[in-house]
C-alpha cells in the first residue's frame, strides 16, 4: 500500500512538472512561418538543426520563470480546487482556438501551424499547455461562482452598496457615468450602418433592406420631427444618443434588480455592476448612435423575462402584464436588426416546446406561447412589407448570408489560381464579375470588400451554378476552405482578438468636432488605450463572454433551453461578414451574460437547498 502510494506521489509529480513545462511553453509560443530548405543554402544540417533546435521553444530565463510560476499556479488550483477540475474537451478546444488564433493574427494565415511538421508538434504543445492552462482557470472561476452565490454577511461598505442597488439608483447612475462622454463627444459620435440609413430618410440613397426597415423609418420620423422643431440635424442626434443610452442603462438596472429580487448575493450583485462600470464597451456603445445598441437593450429585457417564464410557466402565462412586456421585448429585437426574427422565432418555439413538456393541458399552453411566438413576428413584418412596398426598397438578396462561401471562393483562387478552370473561372464572373477583382480586394478578415462585385440581380441558374463550383472546389482543396472559415470566426471565440473600436464615421450634415475641435478624436484616442490595458481589453472580448457562457450551460445540465437566444447569436455572427473591431454583433451575448451568472448562482442555490 505505501509503495502504491509513493509511485502515485512520484507520477502526480512528473505530471505537475511536464503540466509546468507545457503551461510555460504555451505562454511563451508564437507562431512562426515555415521556411524552406533553400534558405539555408545547399547545407541540409543547418536547416535540420533550425528545425530541432526551436522545436520545443527558446530555452531562455523568462520561459523557465513563468513555468516555475505556472507550475505552481497549477499546484495550488489541483490542491484548493480540485472538485472543480472538470472535463478536456472545453479547455482543450479554447487552446485550439487560440493558437490558431495566433497564426491568423500574426502571419495572415495559418500555415504558423500547419507550414511545416515541426512547426505543427510546437503547435500541439502549445495547445496542451493552453489546454492545462485554461482548464485551471475554468475551476477557479466556477469556485468563484459558487462563492459570489454563497450567502454573504453584509456590514459596513457592503450593507450601502446591496442597499444602494436598486432600479433607480443603477440607472441614475449609468447615466451619471455616461453623461460626460456623449458630452465631450456633442452632437455625438455613429457609425456606417447609422449613416445609411440617415441617408435612406433623405433620400440621399435608395430604401434597401439591407438595414432593418421599420427602425430605419422610425429613426426618420424621430430625427425629421426634432429637426423640424430646433432646426438642427446635431440635436437630434443628441436626443437619440441620449434615448438609446436611456434603453440600455434601463436594461442593465433592470438585470440587477431583478437578480436583487430573487435573492443574488452582495458579491455577485457587486460583480456585475463591475463589470458594467468598469468595461469600455458600455459607455463606449451606449454613446454611439448605432441599431445594436437599442437591439442589444431589447435582447437584455428579452433574456430576463425569458429566465422568469421558465421559473414558473404556469404563474408567467397567467400574468396579461408579463406577456405583454415579452411581446414588446420581441418586437423590438425583430425591428433593431434583421437576424431579430430567428432570434425570437427560435428562442418562442423552444418556450413552447418547453411549456406543452411541463403542463397537462398543451392546447391552452400553445395558445399563449404563440402570443410571443408569432403576433410579434406578425406586426414586424407586416410594417416592414409595408414600408417596402411604399419606398421601393432595394433588397439585397442572398448576398448578405453568404459571407462564408464567398470568402472561401476567394481564398482558392488566390491560394490556387492556376487550377482554376474554364469552367469554375466562367461561373465565378457570372455571379461575381471578374474573379481577380476578388483576389485585389480580399481581406482574410472581413467579407465586404470582396462581397460588393456579387450581383443581387443575378438569376436563379448562375447562383445555382456558383454553388456547384463551390463543392467542386471544396473537394479539391478543403484545408482553404476551413482555414478562410476559421480565419472569418475565430474572434468570437478568442479572447485575445481585437474586437473593439470606437468609431470614427462622417455624416456631412452632422457635426464631427465634438464640444471642441478634436474631442472626438480624443475620445477615439482614450477608448483605444483603453482597450490595451488586459483587463479592460478582455472585458470587452466577444470571446469571453461566448466562452463564460459555454461554462454556464456545462455547469448546469439541462440548461441549454435558457440560452437559444445566445447560441443563434453566435451562429449570426459566425455567418456574418467579420469580427475585426466589430464586437456589436454579439451584444446579446456579451450584455446577457453577466445576467446569466448571476442567474446561474440563484438556481445553483436553489438546488442545492
Amino acid at each position: 500500500m505505501e509503495k502504491k502510494t509513493a509511485e502515485n506521489n512520484i507520477r502526480e509529480k512528473i505530471i505537475l512538472v511536464i503540466s509546468a513545462f507545457l503551461a510555460g511553453f504555451a505562454l511563451t509560443y508564437s507562431p512562426e512561418e515555415a521556411i524552406p530548405f533553400w534558405a539555408y543554402g545547399r547545407v541540409s544540417l543547418d536547416f535540420i538543426k533550425a528545425r530541432l533546435y526551436t522545436l520545443f521553444g527558446d530555452y531562455n530565463f523568462n520561459t523557465i520563470v513563468i513555468s516555475v510560476l505556472a507550475g505552481c499556479g497549477i499546484y495550488l488550483v489541483k490542491e484548493k480546487f480540485s472538485v472543480y477540475l472538470k472535463g478536456y474537451v472545453l479547455p482543450f478546444i479554447l487552446g485550439i482556438v487560440v493558437v490558431l488564433g495566433k497564426s491568423a493574427i500574426s502571419l495572415g494565415s495559418l500555415d504558423g501551424v500547419f507550414g511545416a511538421f515541426t512547426l505543427f508538434i510546437r503547435a500541439v504543445l502549445a495547445i496542451l499547455g493552453y489546454g492545462i492552462i485554461f482548464r485551471c482557470i475554468f475551476a477557479l472561476f466556477e469556485a468563484l461562482l459558487d462563492k459570489f452565490a454563497s450567502p454573504y454577511e453584509m456590514a459596513g461598505a457592503l450593507e450601502k452598496v446591496y442597499k444602494f442597488i436598486t432600479f433607480r439608483n443603477v440607472f441614475i447612475f449609468l447615466m451619471i457615468l455616461w453623461l460626460p462622454v456623449m458630452i465631450i463627444n456633442f452632437p455625438g459620435n455613429y457609425n456606417s450602418d447609422f449613416i445609411g440609413q440617415m441617408m435612406q430618410t433623405t433620400r440621399e440613397m435608395p430604401w434597401s433592406t439591407h438595414h432593418p426597415i421599420v427602425l430605419t423609418a422610425f429613426i426618420g420620423i424621430f430625427f425629421g420631427g426634432i429637426k423640424a422643431v430646433t432646426g438642427s440635424y446635431d440635436i437630434a442626434l443628441f436626443a437619440w444618443i441620449l434615448l438609446q443610452s436611456a434603453c440600455l442603462a434601463a436594461s442593465l438596472a433592470l438585470t440587477l434588480s431583478t437578480l436583487k429580487k430573487k435573492g443574488a448575493g452582495v458579491l455577485s450583485l457587486i460583480t456585475i455592476l463591475g463589470i458594467y462600470v468598469l468595461s469600455p464597451i458600455y459607455s463606449n456603445i451606449a454613446t454611439t448612435a448605432i441599431k445594436d445598441v437599442p437591439f442589444a437593450s431589447a435582447c437584455i429585457w428579452y433574456c430576463v423575462l425569458v429566465t422568469e417564464f421558465y421559473e414558473d410557466a404556469h404563474s408567467f402565462l397567467k400574468n396579461k402584464k408579463k406577456i405583454v412586456c415579452i411581446c414588446l421585448a420581441a418586437f423590438f429585437i425583430c425591428m433593431c436588426r434583421n437576424n431579430g426574427v430567428i432570434i425570437v422565432f427560435v428562442n418562442g418555439l423552444v418556450m413552447s416546446v418547453y411549456g406543452m413538456k411541463e403542463k397537462a393541458v398543451p392546447t391552452s399552453v400553445i395558445k399563449k406561447c404563440a402570443l410571443f411566438l408569432l403576433i410579434p413576428i406578425c406586426i414586424h413584418t407586416a410594417l416592414s412589407s409595408g414600408i417596402s412596398a411604399a419606398t421601393n426598397a432595394e433588397s439585397d438578396g442572398l448576398k448578405e448570408m453568404l459571407s462564408i462561401p464567398i470568402q472561401q471562393t476567394a481564398r482558392y483562387v488566390i491560394k490556387y489560381e492556376n487550377e482554376v478552370t474554364d469552367e469554375e473561372a466562367a461561373s465565378i464572373n457570372a455571379l461575381f464579375g471578374d474573379f481577380t477583382k476578388m483576389q485585389e480586394g480580399y481581406d482574410p478578415f472581413i467579407s465586404d470588400p470582396v462581397k460588393r462585385f456579387y450581383d443581387t440581380e443575378a438569376p436563379s441558374e448562375v447562383v445555382t451554378g456558383y454553388f456547384k463550383i463551390w463543392f467542386k472546389q471544396f473537394f479539391k482543396h478543403p484545408g482553404v476552405y476551413f482555414e478562410s472559415f476559421f480565419m472569418s470566426t475565430f474572434g468570437w471565440f478568442d479572447p485575445e482578438a481585437d474586437t473593439a473600436a470606437r468609431y470614427e464615421e462622417d455624416l456631412y450634415y452632422v457635426s464631427r468636432t465634438g464640444i471642441v475641435n478634436g474631442a472626438d478624436e480624443a475620445l477615439v484616442v482614450f477608448y483605444r488605450y483603453l482597450n490595451s490595458i488586459s483587463v479592460l481589453g478582455l472585458l470587452q472580448s466577444p470571446g469571453l463572454w461566448t466562452w463564460i457562457m459555454l461554462i454556464l450551460i456545462r455547469r448546469k445540465k439541462g440548461s441549454l433551453h435558457l440560452y437559444p437566444m445566445q447560441i443563434i447569436s453566435l451562429l449570426v455572427c459566425m455567418a456574418g461578414p467579420c469580427f475585426m473591431k466589430h464586437a456589436r454583433y454579439a451584444f446579446p451575448i456579451m450584455f446577457t451574460v453577466p445576467y446569466m451568472m448571476g442567474y446561474d448562482g440563484i438556481t445553483d442555490r436553489s438546488v442545492k437547498k
